[in-house]
């Protein structure tokens, strides 16, 4: 497909190029080269906009049409989380997952087994008061 834009001929076009561009800009985003993937999306972005406003798009057919939209769909996504903050994934910066509910389970019977001795301790100290402890803990 032959495109005329900003009084360039881009000689490639199409939906495939586009998305090889977005592959890009997506590694790199997920690489942590943010300003590279912001750059390409910008521009990316314009190009795809100009061509879906230029005459040139009544000659392109209907299924890369479509394709080329998705594609402008996918480059605004991928502003929007880089325009957010947040990373590839739509996760505010520093995000971890959440340890899945075995380790949580886990985690929690040990703090139990760990917590009822010095409860009981507290307990003894508090209300046995043996001759030796002449004060009371709060």
């Amino acid at each position: 497909m032959w495109v005329a834009i900003r009084g360039m001929r881009l000689e490639i076009f199409h939906p495939y190029y586009i998305s090889a561009v977005i592959r890009h800009a997506t590694d790199a985003f997920i690489n942590s080269y943010a300003d590279l993937a912001l750059q390409v999306c910008n521009e990316y972005k314009l190009l795809v906009d100009e061509y879906v406003n230029a005459s040139e798009w009544e000659s392109c057919g209907d299924e890369e049409g479509i394709e080329l939209k998705n594609e402008l769909v996918e480059i605004d996504n991928m502003l929007y989380r880089l325009e957010q903050g947040l990373d590839y994934f739509g996760n505010p910066a520093g995000w971890v997952p959440l340890l899945s509910f075995e380790v949580m389970l886990a985690n929690y019977d040990a703090e139990i087994d760990r917590a009822i001795p010095t409860l009981y301790m507290y307990y003894w100290l508090n209300r046995v008061q043996p001759p030796a402890v002449k004060f009371k803990l709060n």
